[in-house]
């Protein structure tokens, strides 16, 4: 039982958080190596090292199940042989790689001046950058980009001497600081007016590419707001944290959709296929706005038997 209980516990964490972890534990095992008496620090080191790969082992045996099944239907389907070995990597891992060439082909017609191509249908245009942080968070994005590369130049002369080592650490900056400026300039461009749309039959959900989707209203059963931060509303409702998704460009969340218990809707998030728990969190210029549209809709609409 307790083990099914650490299986449900990897499946439930994200590789995202999974890689916080790692580095987290990397970190920690730097620190306790420099602490600990010289007899102990082989063994921290090794252990260091090992811990990190541990948890990414046991996170990738706990998903093996879904695995098998993906491959299972890729040989099913006759596809070719690379999307077995896609099949057998993590979703996020292929999700992030198409993530990332499409932030760098937005930031590329962004520097070009092309206009974004209209997806969304017509309807009522529910806005998150005209009172958000978006646009705030990216010129501080900006301005520290400016800042990194001269910070580095003065200050890292101060601690290495060695003028190799301060040519490869320069490199590695200006290619973080450039890969950052892409995704930046990228993301802002896929984001264009930035907005989702109600229509009579669904929510069409758009965080420029890093979320896509669509939720039937008939899916919805309320929309409520929200005036805490998330850890407190969710010991505050008793929701459990894998029953929860935040869908905002970056602002805190300051409305909920609760959806219906069996209700079965799936979108991209991070160009990857994910289904949508109860409790969606997203922030709104208006929430007020789809909360009416909500309450309107609702008795016209029914959930599919």
């Amino acid at each position: 039982m307790r083990q099914m209980h650490i299986v449900s516990l990897l499946r439930a964490t994200t590789w995202r958080q999974l890689a916080g972890l790692a580095i987290g534990a990397l970190l920690l095992a730097s620190i306790a190596r420099k602490l600990a008496p010289e007899t102990v620090k082989p063994l921290l080191h090794h252990a260091g090292l090992a811990l990190p790969l541990l948890l990414l082992m046991a996170k990738d045996i706990a998903h093996a199940p879904q695995a098998w099944q993906r491959l299972r239907s890729t040989h099913a389907a006759r596809a070719p042989w690379h999307a077995h070995l896609t099949a057998l990597l993590p979703p996020e891992l292929p999700g992030l790689f198409k993530l990332d060439r499409l932030l760098w082909l937005g930031c590329l017609r962004r520097v070009q001046g092309k206009p974004l191509p209209v997806t969304l249908p017509e309807g009522v245009a529910l806005t998150y950058l005209e009172r958000g942080a978006y646009n705030t968070a990216r010129a501080v994005v900006f301005v520290a980009l400016l800042l990194e590369l001269p910070t580095h130049a003065l200050l890292l002369h101060l601690f290495i001497r060695d003028p190799d080592a301060l040519l490869v650490i320069h490199v590695l900056g200006a290619i973080a600081v450039l890969y950052t400026l892409a995704w930046v300039l990228g993301d802002r461009w896929h984001i264009g007016a930035g907005h989702h749309v109600m229509t009579p039959e669904a929510l069409h959900l758009r965080v420029g590419v890093r979320v896509e989707g669509t939720l039937p209203l008939a899916a919805i059963t309320r929309v409520e707001p929200v005036d805490l931060l998330l850890p407190t509303w969710r010991h505050r409702h008793g929701v459990a944290r894998n029953n929860t998704l935040v869908l905002t460009p970056f602002d805190k969340p300051n409305c909920v959709l609760v959806l219906h218990q069996h209700a079965q809707a799936d979108i991209l998030l991070h160009q990857v296929t994910t289904r949508l728990p109860q409790y969606v969190f997203l922030y709104l210029d208006r929430p007020a706005l789809l909360a009416a549209h909500v309450d309107r809709m609702r008795p016209t609409v029914s959930m599919p038997c």
